[in-house]
């Protein structure tokens, strides 16, 4: 795999994952400017560039790994302090979710699309970026995973 386009994907999807928080707090509290609008298209878009990219790796440590054991290969090389990172992120996803469907029940009112956005894109941001940093890792000589150490 090609290490600068790992790089680059893993900058893309750092800032698009921080961007949806800022995009999903204004969300929250009720913002409907330009900017925001703009925000949201940009991560409607990226949401399946996340899900391709995601795939694109998988199929690569398919490919090179084997079937079987290209998950454990996957897991054995995310650092502890990445997996925290996507399982806070993820938390705070489920967290947004849970807030709009207590304010759609509460209200009675349908919430519009466009507000689930930047939490699906914090979603497959993270789970994209963990993929393209893993991807990276296995992608360098002489790399040592848990499993090779043992």
């Amino acid at each position: 795999m090609n290490v600068t386009l790992l790089k680059w994907l893993s900058v893309v999807f750092s800032a698009m994952l921080l961007s949806s928080f800022v995009s999903m707090m204004a969300a929250f509290v009720g913002s409907e400017g330009a900017d925001l609008r703009d925000l949201v298209i940009l991560q409607t878009i990226l949401i399946p560039l996340a899900g391709m990219v995601v795939i694109w790796i998988f199929a690569a440590l398919i490919r090179r790994h084997g079937y079987k054991s290209a998950l454990r290969k996957f897991w054995n090389c995310l650092p502890g302090w990445l997996l925290f990172a996507v399982f806070a992120a993820n938390s705070l996803v489920l967290i947004a979710e849970l807030s709009f469907i207590l304010i759609q029940h509460h209200t009675g009112h349908l919430r519009p699309w466009q507000e689930h956005v930047p939490a699906a894109t914090a979603l497959f941001s993270s789970i994209a970026l963990a993929s393209c940093y893993v991807a990276f890792r296995l992608s360098e000589p002489g790399v040592n995973t848990r499993s090779d150490e043992r």
